[in-house]
């Protein structure tokens, strides 16, 4: 089954950390503040895999989109975190939500991940 995936930029999401608060495994580093930082200070861009169950987020992998011209552009995971677990409440493997997210990444290589 594949899940309802939403790509989402927490800077940019109304109540963002409201939700956060009701998700078990959340912490600082999920919130929209730090995402805010590495938008900022790194130029880094958002894209937060995300799934959720009524208005609860189910599940949440934080990737951001970093452009270096000595390595070019490409997904990781959040950087300059000290621990950051995704949060994966629903019902598929982490395994096959990476799978999905490397798709992705795959499928947007041509367009830059945008």
């Amino acid at each position: 089954m594949k899940p309802d995936l939403q790509i989402i930029d927490p800077t940019q999401y109304p109540n963002w950390d409201e939700l956060l608060i009701s998700s078990s495994g959340s912490n600082f580093f999920h919130t929209s503040s730090w995402a805010k930082v590495l938008k900022e200070t790194y130029r880094f861009m958002p894209k937060y895999f995300t799934e959720f169950d009524g208005d609860q987020i189910s599940t949440l992998v934080p990737i951001m989109e970093v452009s270096s011209f000595l390595t070019g552009r490409r997904g990781v995971s959040l950087p300059f975190t000290d621990y950051c677990e995704p949060i994966v409440d629903g019902g598929i493997q982490f395994k096959d939500l990476l799978d999905l997210i490397i798709e992705y990444g795959k499928s947007m290589a041509g367009n830059l991940w945008n």
